[in-house]
C-alpha cells in the first residue's frame, strides 16, 4: 500500500508506505531515501495500525465486513476520535479561544498555523469590550439567520491594511485590531471619503465602525456557506445593466474609444462592476463578492430605506436560509 497517511501520537502525520509504517510499528528497518515504498496486504498494514494504536492506547480496528458486537466501536467512530483527539491537541497547542456571548475568538500564537494564513495579519489579541462589541454585531446577524454555521473570528493586527477578510469557506473571519485604532480609521475615511463603503459612514465611531466591518464579513460568510445564497446573490450580481439603470450619470466625453457607436449611458454592464448602491459604495465595485457584502450591508442597516440592491440581497439571503419575508418597504 503506497498511499495515504496516519496520526501518530509521537511522529505525528506519518505517510502509510509500507517502508515506512512497518518502521513506525517498530517491525522494520528505518527507511532512508534509497528505501523502496514496498508493498503489504490489507491484513499486514491492519496489523502494523493496531501495533501503532495499541502503542497510545486504542482500540485496535476490527477486521472488515465483521458487525460490531455492542461495546466495540467501527472504522469511522475511531478514526472520527483520532482526528478529534489530534484537533484538540493542536488547538491547545496552537492558539487561545476565548468564548463571548456565544461567539468565539481565536488567537494564534504563530500567524503561520492560522488556518487564514499569513497574508491576513500578524496574530493579535481584541480587549474584552471590543470582543463585546463584535459578538453583539455578530449576535444581531445571528438572530436574523439561526441556521447559518457558527463563525470563528480570528484576531490580527494592520499588516495587510485589510479591516476584515472571510475565508471561502465562510466559517472564519480575520478581523484586524485596526478597526479600533482612531488613526487607522481617519486613513480609511480619507481613502474613501464620503461614499467609498458602507462601513466609512461609521468611521468617526469605533464600536460602530467594528460593527459594520463585521456585518459586512458575514455577508460573505452566509453568502459563502450556503450554496441557495450564493447563486440566488450572484445572479443579482451579474445583471446587465446600464449606468442609467443605476442612477450614475456619464459624461459623453468619457465614452471608450471605439464604442463612440454606443452612448455611455446605454452601454450594459454587469451590475457588481456599476451598481454603487445609490452612491453609498464605491468599493462594492471591486467585484462580485465585494458587491454582494456590501449590499447585504447596505440592506441590514437600512432596512425599509434601503436600495432596491440592498433589499433584493438581504431578501436572497432570508430565503436561502429559510426566513420568510423582504425588508419591508
Amino acid at each position: 500500500m503506497a498511499a495515504g497517511r496516519i496520526y501518530h501520537w509521537k511522529h505525528g502525520w506519518i505517510p502509510l508506505t509500507a517502508a515506512a509504517l512497518r518502521y513506525k510499528a517498530g517491525d522494520g528497518p528505518r527507511p532512508t531515501s534509497k528505501t523502496p515504498a514496498g508493498t503489504m496486504t490489507n491484513a499486514e498494514r491492519r496489523k502494523l495500525v493496531n501495533a501503532i494504536r495499541k502503542e497510545k492506547g486504542l482500540s485496535p480496528i476490527p477486521p472488515r465486513g465483521r458487525v460490531p458486537q455492542t461495546g466495540h466501536l467501527t472504522d469511522a467512530e475511531i478514526d472520527a476520535r483520532v482526528e478529534k483527539s489530534a484537533a484538540e491537541m493542536r488547538a491547545a497547542r496552537y492558539k487561545k479561544t476565548t468564548k463571548v456571548d456565544g461567539v468565539e475568538f481565536v488567537t494564534y500564537k504563530s500567524s503561520a498555523l492560522d488556518p487564514l494564513g499569513d497574508d491576513h495579519g500578524n496574530p493579535a489579541e481584541f480587549t474584552p469590550h471590543q470582543m463585546q462589541v463584535m459578538a453583539e454585531a455578530y449576535n444581531a446577524v445571528k438572530a436574523e439567520f439561526p441556521t447559518m454555521e457558527p463563525v470563528q473570528i480570528v484576531g490580527v493586527d494592520g499588516k495587510t491594511g485589510a479591516f476584515g477578510i472571510t475565508a471561502w469557506d465562510g466559517r472564519r473571519i480575520s478581523m484586524s485590531t485596526d478597526v479600533f485604532n482612531d488613526a487607522r480609521r481617519e486613513e480609511a475615511a480619507e481613502k474613501w471619503g464620503l461614499v467609498g463603503a458602507i462601513a466609512g459612514q461609521y468611521v468617526d465611531h469605533p464600536d460602530a465602525f467594528a460593527r459594520a466591518v463585521v456585518t459586512h464579513e458575514l455577508g460573505h460568510a452566509l453568502q459563502m456557506q450556503n450554496r441557495q445564497a450564493h447563486a440566488a446573490t450572484r445572479k443579482i450580481a451579474y445583471e446587465r445593466v446600464t449606468a442609467d439603470d443605476v442612477g450614475i450619470k456619464i459624461k459623453p466625453e468619457d465614452d471608450i474609444a471605439g464604442l463612440a457607436g454606443i452612448k455611455p449611458s446605454e452601454r450594459k454592464l454587469m451590475r457588481w462592476e456599476v451598481d454603487t448602491l445609490d452612491g453609498q459604495s464605491a468599493y462594492a465595485t471591486g467585484n462580485e463578492f465585494e458587491w454582494v457584502a456590501e449590499a447585504f450591508a447596505e440592506g441590514w442597516f437600512n432596512q425599509g430605506g434601503a436600495t432596491d440592491s440592498g433589499k433584493r440581497v438581504l431578501a436572497a439571503m432570508r430565503e436561502a436560509y429559510g426566513q420568510k419575508g423582504a425588508v419591508a418597504a
